[in-house]
């Protein structure tokens, strides 16, 4: 690794493999400063010393540490809108799940749901700077069948599912946003 381009220190060495094309993950293990941009290059080492020449450079930049925890996520809003027919049964139409992103420097948006009203779990990870289901993962299909299966067959009849949100950096978590209970949308079944 180099900071300047011409100077390189050896920061890492990969035993021999027998098959060419060996991918080697790094990340986590190496000391590299934060906020520092750097230059990689590999060679090929023999028993008597480099036995090749270096491949081509590289540059990455290694992020820079949060100091300051994200502020909170403001104004989440649940909405579930269910379809029905005879030959399917219930399904659902529409999830709306929204917030508002009061921060600059989260890394992930936790959401927790609770059942109960005051026992949360942790429910999935958003990535950053996304404020809707859909910004964080399109129309994600295991997050919303989780969340229909949780509303059909776990949601008590009289008290639907609340969530909340918080964000999360480096530096550490954010408060929580709002409760907001689910506000579910039923067809009314024709007889």
């Amino acid at each position: 690794a180099s900071i300047d381009g011409m100077h390189f220190a050896r920061i890492f060495e990969n035993p021999a493999a027998e098959d060419s094309g060996q991918r080697v993950h790094l990340s986590g293990h190496l000391d590299l400063d934060a906020n520092t941009a750097y230059d990689f290059r590999v060679c090929a080492v023999g028993a008597g010393g480099r036995a090749g020449a270096y491949s081509n450079v590289v540059s990455a930049a290694t992020g820079l540490q949060a100091t300051t925890v994200p502020d909170a996520p403001s104004d989440l809003s649940v909405q579930v809108d269910f379809g029905f027919d005879y030959y399917y049964g219930y399904w659902l139409n529409g999830l709306t799940f929204s917030w508002q992103d009061n921060s600059n420097n989260e890394e992930i948006f936790v959401i927790e749901m609770s059942l109960e009203g005051d026992q949360y779990i942790e429910l999935y990870e958003a990535p950053a700077d996304a404020e809707s289901i859909e910004d964080a993962f399109g129309y994600d299909e295991e997050f919303l069948t989780i969340c229909f299966g949780i509303l059909v067959n776990e949601m008590p009849p009289d008290r639907p599912p609340s969530f909340r949100v918080r964000a999360v950096n480096s530096a550490g978590s954010s408060g929580y946003s709002n409760e907001a209970r689910t506000i579910v949308s039923m067809p009314l079944i024709p007889m």
